[in-house]
């Protein structure tokens, strides 16, 4: 107020045109050097927060190498484009069975992720145990230092796809860094497909055995509220009934028990693990209410498990609705693989297809119709609320409605 008030006061002295036009610039000048501001304070704030991180980080990466010494604990990392969090998942329930088991939680994938995990009470609480670390990747180097700080005797490597690309900037490079898990784990266990592409780039290991999922997974079912299948696991067969929905979730348990085998649990062992199996939150859970089925697969981002989803959804018998905004993160790919994605839903025959969003769906609607799609079952909202209301009208007793991907407005 004393600086306004001065202002004033000056104004009253000087009466020039040149002075109102300037008197006011300190408040403009605040205004724009606002981003500045808030980087200068982000930096300042850096050296604080990355010191005290450091530290957290060693404390974390000691309990572990402690427990590795005086307890037995047995680190199995987990990695991929896809498939990570439900491998974690089946493999935690599985290997319960027999052991004390700690896993990071929901899809906890970073070093202070995995760090916070280890500084817990559950982990802390638990003797003997096995820790199902996560590993998630943004740039070259992620997986090495999440490596360097769990020191994995064993990972699950799943696969990889366009996936991220966005920030990686292609899928060579998204391979590349998802195989620094060959070197920062004594073995690896990887999914069948990655063979070739690791053998291609040169980055296949002696640490590596691969799984041949025709060969583990015989007689697969798929039906609307589960599957049924055979698992051989070497001279060993296991009947396997399960509420999980795809083929794809088929080859997950396939994975978490292959290597739960390796670790020593017996066929009744993993069968009544596998038994145990509830849906991962928001990957393909099937929920029903007021004679509706749901499917939300709000977590989905990559074009295999598009393609499950949609599958599952077409085992339905009643209308078939899907809510989705494209698969996100391809980045130069995206185009083509949303266009690639419409074409599947033209294919599916789905009662009414929602599109949200502005910027990803247009590709989507593209090759929807070029695929030749029904024009008439497709809507476009740009925000999810207008699609509440289109969709809303549609449900009906024994219709099935499938969230694909996350639908924030910004898609």
């Amino acid at each position: 107020y004393l600086f306004l008030w001065g202002l004033d006061a000056l104004a009253g002295e000087i009466d020039n045109g040149i002075y109102d036009l300037f008197a006011y610039a300190p408040f403009s000048f605040i205004t724009v050097s606002l981003p500045f501001l808030f980087c200068a304070a982000n930096s300042v704030e850096s050296l604080y927060s990355e010191t005290k991180n450091k530290k957290y980080l060693k404390q974390a990466g000691q309990v572990l190498d402690e427990c590795k010494k005086n307890d037995g604990l047995l680190c199995v990392g987990i990695v991929g484009s896809y498939g990570k969090t439900s491998v974690k998942y089946a493999l935690e329930k599985i290997l319960s069975v027999k052991y004390e088991v700690v896993a990071t939680p929901k899809s906890f994938n970073t070093p202070m992720g995995i760090a916070r995990t280890v500084l817990s009470e559950d982990f802390q609480n638990k003797k003997n145990k096995i820790f199902l670390a996560e590993m998630g990747a943004r740039k070259r180097g992620d997986i090495e230092e999440l490596c360097a700080l769990v020191k994995p005797e064993w990972a699950i490597f799943t696969g990889v796809c366009p996936q991220h690309i966005e920030s990686f900037g292609s899928e060579d490079e998204v391979l590349k860094t998802k195989c620094e898990i060959v070197r920062g784990a004594e073995r690896v266990l990887c999914g069948g497909a990655l063979k070739t592409k690791m053998a291609t780039a040169g980055l296949l290991g002696g640490n590596c055995s691969f799984l041949d999922f025709a060969a583990v997974i015989e007689n697969l079912s798929l039906r609307a509220d589960g599957a049924d299948f055979t698992l051989v696991l070497g001279e060993e067969k296991i009947d396997v009934t399960t509420k999980l929905l795809g083929a794809h979730n088929a080859e997950n348990i396939a994975m978490a028990a292959t290597l739960a085998k390796e670790l020593g649990l017996t066929a009744d062992e993993i069968k009544a693990g596998i038994d145990k199996l509830d849906y991962v939150p928001h990957r393909l859970e099937l929920k029903q209410e007021n004679g509706v089925y749901i499917l939300d697969d709000g977590y989905n981002a990559n074009e295999r498990g598009a393609k499950e989803a949609i599958a599952a959804l077409s085992r339905f018998t009643g209308k078939k609705i899907i809510v989705t905004p494209g698969i996100v993160e391809c980045g130069v790919l995206e185009e083509t693989i949303n266009g690639a994605f419409g074409a599947e839903l033209a294919k599916a025959e789905i009662d009414k297809v929602i599109l949200v969003g502005t910027t990803l769906v247009g590709a989507v609607k593209k090759g929807y119709l070029a695929a030749g799609g029904d024009g008439e079952k497709l809507v476009v909202c740009d925000t999810l609320e207008k699609a509440k209301s289109v969709f809303s009208a549609e449900l009906c007793q024994g219709a099935c409605i499938l969230f694909l991907n996350d639908l924030p407005d910004v898609y």
